[in-house]
């Protein structure tokens, strides 16, 4: 199964934010693809992200220490959120 196949069946239509340069790739392929891949990052973002971060491909994105502690941050305050919800 191609990754555009995998999110079409269980994400809907997140495969929007991807950019048609790269149809239908397969995941192991994809994490490797350079950053500009998704919509709104221009050639010039991805410059500056190189810059700023050293990032290149997707998977360096991701794995990024800061992009990670914001994840957690988010993931952490949406739980406790939950929490609260339910001590009503």
């Amino acid at each position: 199964m191609s990754f555009l196949e995998f999110v079409v069946k269980y994400f809907d239509r997140t495969y929007e934010h991807l950019s048609l340069k790269f149809e239908a790739p397969e995941f192991e392929g994809l994490r490797n693809k350079p950053s500009p891949l998704f919509l709104g990052i221009s050639e010039v973002d991805a410059a500056l992200l190189k810059r700023a971060f050293g990032i290149d491909a997707i998977a360096e994105l991701a794995e990024n220490k800061y992009v990670r502690v914001a994840q957690l941050v988010t993931i952490s305050a949406s739980v406790m959120e939950l929490l609260e919800s339910w001590t009503v």
